[in-house]
């Protein structure tokens, strides 16, 4: 089977509040893999529908884009905006073309989820071959040092994640500037705080960086009031 594409939204009351910016980055990314599309997508109406009968007031919604065409399933959410800890990816991460897209290649971070919770952590981050963090396995990063919000940028191999965009376009977080920046796993140590996002949970506090705990702060709050969109 060729290469696919994966999106995941958050469900909530009927809403998919980013689905718009889903099918965005699906369309953008088959164009630049060269994989045709349906000549429809689904719509938020029949993403909310596949999440009818999940337990739980959030529901993951995965859209698969294959050869044999579109699909969707559902999964509950638990532990929404509970605290995460994380360790380093145990190998180092290629900057590679696919980085770029949410591909149904997944063997490698799934290995590396495995090493993580293998280590009583919830999220591994991945480190470059030149030494620099990019993203966790589902996640990406943001650490906030010297009045700014800083995520590692797309080329040192870091997917475009949604909730990522949604921060960055805003250029300011609770009056700090919000920018892409070279990040190293010591700045973590020394961080004022550090969290994780992604388009199903918003922001998530990190706790812990191979085992040593991290200051602690409220802008992962703010961070997911202003991923998703209110009504």
């Amino acid at each position: 089977m060729s290469i696919g594409l994966l999106e995941t939204a958050r469900v909530e009351g009927g809403r998919v509040p980013l689905w718009p910016l889903h099918l965005q980055r699906l369309v953008a990314s088959a164009a630049a893999l060269g994989l045709a599309l349906p000549a429809r997508l689904p719509g938020e109406a029949e993403v909310a529908h596949a999440a009818r009968g999940v337990p739980g007031a959030v529901a993951a919604v995965r859209l698969t884009l294959t050869d044999a065409g579109v699909g969707l399933s559902a999964r509950p959410v638990d532990g929404v905006g509970t605290g995460w800890r994380a360790a380093p990816a145990p190998d180092a991460r290629s900057v590679e073309a696919e980085v770029a897209h949410k591909t149904t290649e997944r063997a490698a971070h799934e290995a590396a989820a495995r090493y993580a919770r293998a280590q009583g952590c919830d999220e591994a981050l991945w480190v470059n071959g030149s030494g620099a963090l990019t993203e966790g396995t589902i996640t990406n990063l943001f650490v906030c040092t010297g009045g700014r919000v800083l995520t590692p940028p797309l080329s040192a191999g870091v997917l475009p994640g949604i909730a990522r965009g949604r921060l960055l376009a805003l250029r300011q977080l609770a009056g700090r500037r919000v920018a892409e920046a070279d990040l190293r796993p010591g700045d973590l140590a020394l961080a004022e705080e550090v969290f994780l996002t992604n388009a199903v949970r918003g922001a998530v506090p990190l706790l812990a960086w191979e085992g040593a705990p991290l200051r602690r702060g409220d802008l992962w709050l703010a961070a997911s009031g202003a991923i998703f969109p209110r009504q």
